[in-house]
């Protein structure tokens, strides 16, 4: 036999939740958009960083990665994208969650700027892009790992260099800037870095260091001459007029191609 009420006995149903004109059981009682749990039980809300968009037992969605949401009880997809170059965990409730991507750089939740060429940076975060090491050079923008460029032989660049040519020759080596950069031959130096060609010797002086990065050339000895750019002593000769050994004649020579009976 039926029961029938004789007095307004409707029960509530519980905390967002609800359910349809006439229900007879409890568990026609479901949970409301942006509320989640079981058919007649206790239903709560949706935490900051889901959202739910239909009544029932589902279970809250959760914002994707590089996405999040500070409401809580969202009853829509209403998930913010992080900004460019930056991204977040699945389910993230904060803005600041929003970190820069490698490759990247800037605060947590602000804007987020590729690194210059020149520069890298190997984890998400807020850091600072890095700076390729004096003598290295990177024309990337965004790296994400070090692949700065070493210098070729001979030359160097200043740290944070985002061009090739940016490597320029070293004091006693030459040629273009970029490129391939050989040792002042001896007779040669030269006292400054970059694309410059090496300084000869004068006329009348000699030098056998190769690479040199000063002026290192030695004057010929009295009444003798050498031309420019010369890399031996025995480059000097004796001037007309004057006779001698090319080179000069040093006293050790003198006295062993002297008689004995000459010798003091």
């Amino acid at each position: 036999m039926a029961v029938v009420a004789t007095s307004d006995a409707c029960h509530e149903c519980p905390t967002n939740s609800n359910a349809p004109e006439a229900s007879d059981e409890e568990v026609d009682c479901t949970c409301n958009a942006g509320s989640t749990g079981p058919d007649g039980g206790n239903c709560t809300q949706c935490e900051a960083g889901k959202y739910k968009v239909a009544s029932g037992d589902a279970a809250c969605t959760i914002c994707s990665a590089s996405q999040y949401l500070t409401a809580v009880g969202a009853t829509s997809n209403v998930c913010h994208e992080c900004s460019t170059n930056s991204n977040t965990p699945e389910a993230s409730d904060e803005e600041v969650d929003c970190t820069c991507n490698a490759g990247s750089s800037g605060p947590d939740r602000g804007n987020c700027t590729q690194c210059e060429a020149g520069k890298y940076k190997v984890a998400s975060g807020d850091a600072a892009c890095t700076i390729c090491s004096a003598g290295q050079y990177l024309t990337a923008v965004g790296a994400t790992s070090n692949v700065c460029h070493e210098r070729p032989t001979n030359s160097n660049a200043p740290e944070a260099s985002d061009e090739e040519v940016d490597c320029t020759c070293n004091a006693g080596s030459m040629g273009l800037d970029g490129g391939n950069c050989t040792q002042c031959e001896a007779g040669k130096y030269k006292v400054a870095s970059g694309d410059a060609a090496c300084t000869n010797c004068s006329a009348g002086q000699y030098s056998e260091a190769v690479g040199a990065t000063s002026d290192v050339c030695l004057v010929c000895t009295t009444n003798s001459n050498a031309p420019e750019e010369s890399d031996e002593e025995v480059d000097c000769t004796c001037n007309a007029g004057s006779s001698g050994l090319d080179g000069g004649m040093r006293r050790d020579s003198f006295v062993s191609d002297m008689p004995h009976s000459y010798v003091a």
